[in-house]
């Protein structure tokens, strides 16, 4: 199953007008540095999500983690993302979407009653200065407004599913997957999320899977543990075939990726996973037994996976784990065009050697 085949970036960033018209189960997303392939996946990501307006103050969007500070700290959410509103347009199985989200400044200072939590619940008056407005198929939704404290710090109130629900507003959309997007702005981090995903992994009786997942490339790892260091913070640690328990960040890069790798595959069953420079931390030598895996994983857990990358030997890689099934990969080249706009130029089945002659750094 394909969860989303077509995409259309109409404002976003740098990306004007950027059409993916046909997306295949894997697909690798490609291009010169600037290009706009984060940004790719990053819009398709909000989309994907575009029910949760609180996605727009996401680091992951925001590329900061700034934004995730409560109270909120910035007004417009948008102002870093595009100088028109945001649209995006997808295919989501045989149905297509539009979601456009703009923000209105309100120059005549207004005030909204809200309520406080505290000590005890009360209402107060504060000072309204702006509205983030967003659309689902031309239907609006409630409007974010944004409210300034006497101090001027920020409070936003967001929509939550069970207002769209009681608003029936969820019974005209088709039921979405989960969508992980997987960044390499905090490579070596392992978070709260992923050990809450290790967790459930053991919960659902995979804990060795995790281990046979990386053996290719660290054969000698026995188990994975969650343990916790002498400030209380809990942390992954693999204990080798010899008894020694080490943290999992001091294996390396390559032995977190690919462990970070298989964990949100897990997270994004029957859903998408997005992940920003796959190759990255991961010797040229194991990436064809790591597309090899990719494969299994997105059959094996119904997994619509779409990954950028500055590698030819990548790529290579991917063309050579899908030789015999070449129609469940596309790789999207990006490039800008004489009018300085970016577009993609797609290859998959018959046409799929053709990415073989796109001129990518090699490393």
């Amino acid at each position: 199953m394909i969860h989303l085949s077509s995409f259309e970036a109409i404002h976003y960033r740098g990306i004007d007008g950027l059409s993916l018209p046909e997306l295949s189960r894997v697909n690798l997303i490609t291009g010169a540095n600037g290009v706009g392939k984060t940004a790719l996946i990053e819009a398709i990501w909000l989309f994907m999500g575009r029910h949760n307006t609180q996605l727009l103050w996401d680091a992951t969007v925001q590329r900061s983690t700034n934004p995730i500070v409560n109270p909120i700290p910035i007004v417009n959410p948008i102002s870093d993302l595009s100088d028109k509103s945001l649209k995006l347009c997808g295919t989501e199985g045989e149905q297509s979407h539009e979601w456009k989200a703009t923000f209105e400044e309100i120059e005549e200072v207004t005030w909204e009653t809200v309520a406080v939590t505290g000590a005890r619940y009360k209402l107060e008056q504060r000072p309204i200065v702006g509205r983030l407005r967003t659309w689902i198929d031309n239907k609006e939704l409630d409007g974010t407004l944004l409210a300034k404290e006497l101090d001027g710090t920020l409070l936003a109130r967001h929509n939550t599913p069970k207002e769209l629900v009681e608003r029936g507003f969820s019974d005209s959309v088709t039921p979405r997957p989960i969508c992980i997007i997987e960044g390499v702005r905090w490579q070596l981090e392992i978070s709260a999320w992923h050990l809450k995903i290790y967790s459930d992994m053991v919960r659902e009786g995979r804990k060795e899977d995790l281990a046979n997942a990386v053996n290719f490339i660290l054969p000698n790892i026995r188990d994975v543990q969650i343990l916790t260091d002498e400030n209380g913070e809990s942390y992954l640690s693999v204990i080798t075939d010899n008894g020694a328990q080490r943290p999992l960040k001091d294996l390396g890069g390559g032995a977190v990726r690919l462990f970070k790798l298989y964990l949100a595959f897990f997270a994004a069953r029957n859903g998408m996973l997005l992940i920003d420079e796959v190759e990255n931390g991961l010797h040229y030598s194991v990436l064809r037994d790591i597309w090899d895996r990719i494969r299994t994983w997105t059959h094996e857990w119904n997994v619509q996976f779409i990954a950028t990358t500055h590698s030819a030997e990548c790529i290579d890689a991917a063309m050579e784990a899908f030789a015999d099934k070449s129609n469940d990969l596309s790789i999207h080249n990006l490039f800008e065009n004489e009018s300085g706009n970016i577009k993609a130029a797609t290859f998959t089945g018959e046409a799929l050697e053709g990415a073989r002659n796109l001129n990518l750094e090699v490393r």
